[in-house]
């Protein structure tokens, strides 16, 4: 990641990383971007916010699963409902 100061002062600091913006244009199957809008809604945010969130957690997964462990979905006793499988 480049960290250098952005000429147009594009430039945002959060938790003393500095990231400079991007656009990100492309196309999603009309069902795809449904529910993008549905999670939108949900949850009160944004596509962008929305995008970001989905991306930190694909994150997390992979170095979770590059350490062997498992995606998985429990209750409130953390009991395993489901393993969560082909995602990565």
């Amino acid at each position: 990641m480049n960290n250098d100061a952005a000429a147009d002062g594009n430039e945002r600091v959060e938790q003393g990383k500095s990231d400079k913006k991007s656009r990100v244009n492309f196309d999603v199957p009309a069902h795809v971007n449904e529910s993008l809008l549905d999670l939108v809604e949900r949850l009160g945010t944004t596509k962008s916010d929305l995008l970001r969130r989905a991306i930190a957690l694909m994150e997390v997964v992979v170095q979770e699963r590059a350490k062997g462990n498992q995606l998985v979905i429990a209750d409130k006793d953390l009991n395993v409902l489901t393993r969560i499988v082909g995602i990565v």
